[in-house]
């Protein structure tokens, strides 16, 4: 049980200095490339869930042709912060 908790621990600190060196280099305080060791090990973490499948069912909104509409899906990491998205999407919708 022990290191699964370490595994916990080292994911969640990997998620908060991450976001906190997006946010920095997102302000131009920093650039990516200064924080290599971290986002190799972050990567690295995550190399099993960058080519998850995601199967979506639009169900009939009723838009006819010409009309279209936006979807916005947001990932949350409900165990890190589920007010703050980590990622995400928008689709636009056609009527056909």
């Amino acid at each position: 049980m022990q290191q699964s908790r370490s595994g916990l621990d080292l994911q969640s600190r990997l998620k908060g200095e991450m976001r906190k060196i997006l946010g920095a280099v997102a302000s131009g305080k920093t650039k990516l490339a200064r924080h290599k060791n971290i986002v190799a090990e972050f990567r690295k973490m995550n190399a099993e869930t960058v080519a998850t499948r995601v199967h979506i069912k639009i169900p009939d909104l009723g838009l006819r042709k010409g009309q279209v509409a936006g979807v916005q899906l947001q990932g949350i990491d409900v165990a890190f912060d589920p007010n703050d998205p980590i990622g995400g999407f928008t689709m636009l919708v056609v009527g056909t």
